[in-house]
């Protein structure tokens, strides 16, 4: 079965699957709302140069997927039920 485009999915399985929870990766919650501040944080994250600072660790995203989880940390908001399947 194919997964989830939806926004909040990519969000979910790139971003918040680590950075939730009682302990969250980095001391980092992206459970609850992402604001502009965060966003952009996250979105230097994932294009950062060097593989040390480049999020999802152990991860390469392809070209596509970067511009759809860019496209959707700059145009969609989720709800909290929706980040939190």
């Amino acid at each position: 079965p194919a997964q989830d485009a939806s926004p909040a999915s990519l969000v979910q399985r790139t971003c918040v699957k680590c950075h939730s929870g009682e302990k969250p990766k980095g001391k980092l919650d992206l459970s609850g709302a992402l604001g502009p501040e965060l966003r952009l944080k996250m979105i230097g994250r994932i294009l950062a140069d060097s593989p040390d600072k480049r999020m999802p660790k152990g991860k390469t995203l392809d070209a596509q997927a970067i511009g759809l989880l860019i496209q959707s940390l700059t145009t969609f908001t989720p709800k909290p039920e929706e980040v939190s399947k």
